[in-house]
């Protein structure tokens, strides 16, 4: 039977090999000190290390191994262990893992990640320049966007661990192959930093150069970072202090390279191009991209530090802003603007509500015609202007009704959402209502309870006293007792019994209803899917 089974009949050849001998094959594969890396494939070079691709006998996979060029040049070889060593100290999904640091037997130092079978995002980039259809299918906008997101996800928490990139580019983000939704891995630390103001970690200190490093402008001759994606204070402009808001600027050239398929800064050589970003002269939009994202990208590349984002997560909140169709910061957006995308998002809401506005607009229209024909047959000269005037303010009282009536449909929005449970909506209806007429105390009470359930009791205390009234300046005080007590953790038990108790002395004990879905809202969210694929390392 076995033979005639091809593939039973491999399983226990293989399971025979591992038992010839002294029956520890794999021990075997162990056993001694050879070097453990074979096959190697060259897959890429740069001016100061090179990738190879190669079988790690040890591990029984294939792995990506980077070798420093700079053999016997102390220098260049400890600045090739720090980018090891500082990049195995950041471990997220998003960031290039290193499996192993170590000498190789000629005693030149080299270190071995995870191999990445993929592209980098400038082969991407330069696919979707040429028009490559397949490449446009697979990677529309919305596609694009999460790319991006995730990249910044990984300098955040870089930033976070007080480390910052400081080469952030195409040709250092790794795609994986496997899909489009596949892995995005930030790679190349070779220019990092580490910001020793922040930066909490004794290992990652241990890695910290001398602070003079962070203003020098030139590394071997040559301005630090990439042209057409550093920020300006790399360049030579504004002032050569690096922090987070360097490697925001990156970010935006990436945003924008991802709307364009190109760099934000062109010239005929890297004179121009130095000197454009030096300027903060964007190269035009080949097209109007979407406005929110367009301002996010502007605010990002501002030429000044404090006119960009403080931060990476500054930036992803404008950008989860976006894409959950609301204003973002950056636009600094009007009413009207608020009004269109709330539009966009509720459809049928405001087609009711327009049907309505033009329904009243029509019959305005219809009185004031007919008001003008009898005034025009009765009155004279004189009396025609003052009819005028008095019909301009008859105009004027209209459309202020007509804005009153707007927020307290956006409070019974708030309410709605309430008691649908969706809370983020509430609270966002909530505060467009008081946006509008901040004298409606029923609102600002919705917006202190989600604040009250979700324990941003500050938030909670200040709303209560907007909404105003003996019974709201009482759970006011109580919610700022709250603050004192829960400090960054959650309440006793025995205080939300309290608080219980108090509701129901002021007969609102309704509310306390309303806590507790909050608190099952805030507190049992699903975890997010797990990513897949695998990813490619790449050389700087």
């Amino acid at each position: 039977m076995i033979g005639d089974n091809p593939h039973l009949a491999q399983f226990f050849d293989q399971a025979q090999h591992c038992l010839d001998g002294d029956g520890n094959g794999l021990l075997a594969d162990l056993s001694g000190e050879a070097w453990p890396y074979e096959q190697d494939e060259l897959l890429d070079q740069g001016g100061k290390k090179r990738i190879l691709r190669c079988f790690d006998r040890r591990s029984g996979r294939i792995v990506a191994r980077a070798e420093c060029l700079g053999e016997g040049d102390a220098a260049e070889e400890e600045k090739f262990l720090r980018e090891a060593r500082l990049t195995a100290q950041l471990q997220h999904p998003n960031i290039i893992p290193v499996h192993e640091i170590g000498l190789n037997p000629d005693g030149h130092p080299y270190f071995v990640m995870k191999l990445v079978e993929g592209r980098s995002l400038q082969a991407l980039l330069d696919a979707l320049k040429a028009g490559d259809a397949e490449s446009l299918r697979d990677f529309p906008l919305a596609t694009r966007v999460d790319i991006f997101s995730r990249i910044c996800e990984a300098v955040a928490y870089a930033h976070r661990r007080g480390i910052l990139h400081l080469d952030l580019k195409p040709a250092n983000i790794q795609l994986s192959q496997i899909s489009r939704h596949g892995e995005v891995l930030v790679c190349d630390w070779g220019l990092a930093r580490v910001l020793d103001a922040i930066c909490e970690d004794p290992q990652l200190l241990r890695l910290s150069l001398d602070p003079h490093e962070l203003k020098t402008l030139t590394r071997d001759g040559f301005v630090k970072g990439s042209p057409g994606y550093m920020a300006p204070e790399q360049a030579g402009a504004v002032h050569s202090v690096k922090d987070r808001r360097t490697d925001v600027f990156s970010l935006g050239a990436l945003l924008y390279a991802l709307l364009c398929f190109d760099a934000p800064f062109d010239g005929k050589d890297l004179a121009e191009i130095l000197d454009a970003t030096r300027r903060g002269r964007i190269s035009p939009f080949p097209s109007p991209p979407p406005p929110g994202l367009e301002a996010i990208c502007r605010k990002a590349l501002a030429r000044r530090p404090e006119d960009r984002y403080d931060d990476v997560d500054a930036l992803l909140d404008d950008l989860g802003a976006w894409r959950y169709g609301f204003a973002t910061a950056a636009e600094k957006a009007g009413f009207v603007r608020q009004l269109l995308l709330f539009g966009r998002r509720h459809s049928r809401i405001m087609a009711l509500l327009a049907a309505s506005i033009l329904v009243l607009a029509a019959a305005t229209l219809l009185f004031i015609h007919g008001l003008n024909q009898k005034e025009a047959a009765a009155q004279d000269a004189r009396q025609r202007a003052e009819n005028s005037e008095a019909k301009l303010r008859q105009e004027t009282a209209m459309r202020q009704r007509l804005a009153q009536d707007v927020a307290p449909r956006y409070m019974q929005l708030a309410l709605e959402a309430e008691e649908k449970m969706d809370f983020d909506a509430a609270l966002s209806y909530g505060s467009q209502a008081v946006a509008i007429e901040p004298g409606l105390s029923r609102a600002w009470q919705s917006k202190a309870l989600i604040h009250l359930g979700r324990q941003n009791f500050t938030a909670a205390a200040a709303a209560y006293r907007k909404a105003g009234g003996a019974d709201n300046l009482l759970l006011a005080q109580w919610s700022e007792e709250l603050a004192a007590k829960a400090g960054a953790g959650d309440l006793a038990i025995a205080d939300w019994l309290r608080l219980f108790a108090r509701l129901q002395a002021l007969k609102r004990d309704w509310i306390f209803d309303r806590l507790l879905r909050l608190h099952v809202e805030r507190n049992l969210r699903l975890p997010d899917p797990p990513h897949g694929a695998a990813v490619k390392a790449l050389a700087p």
